[in-house]
């Protein structure tokens, strides 16, 4: 997964973005304990590597802004880790919902990243959380998931 996320050197500027981002795919259908601690520890992660970085309760205080999204996630590798870092987040529970698909849909399109792109990232992150899967031992299980990833539209 950090190969993904680790494609592009992050500033203030772009954590505050894909945080917000995050955050905003979260709360298109209620945010689950899951998501909430994964947003958390990304942004302390990048608080390490970032200095300056606000308190998390102030920096989600202001809500994502697609307006100035794009000139401040101003490459494609910026662009394309916001992207996964959402889809990462979407997964998170189990179950990527027409509202987290619409929700990134949306951000993609207001950082004119296309459709197309769009479902190579969503490979990519499927076949890292597969990958992630390989130990596991009961093979039906696994499977399942892997019917369930494979089924989600892009």
């Amino acid at each position: 997964m950090e190969e993904l996320l680790n494609a592009a050197q992050l500033g203030l500027n772009h954590v505050q973005l894909v945080v917000r981002a995050m955050v905003q795919v979260a709360s298109c259908d209620g945010v689950h304990e899951t998501e909430k601690i994964l947003i958390q520890e990304f942004y302390k992660a990048c608080r390490q590597d970032v200095e300056g970085l606000a308190d998390f309760d102030d920096l989600i205080a202001e809500a994502w802004s697609g307006e100035n999204a794009k000139d401040i996630l101003d490459t494609d590798e910026l662009r394309q880790v916001a992207l996964r870092s959402c889809l990462f987040l979407a997964f998170a529970d189990g179950r990527y919902s027409e509202g987290e698909q619409q929700t990134i849909r949306r951000i993609a399109t207001e950082l004119d990243v296309s459709p197309e792109q769009l479902n190579v990232l969503e490979d990519q992150v499927k076949g890292v959380l597969m990958r992630q899967l390989v130990g596991v031992r009961n093979l039906d299980e696994l499977r399942e998931v892997y019917r369930e990833l494979d089924s989600v539209e892009g």
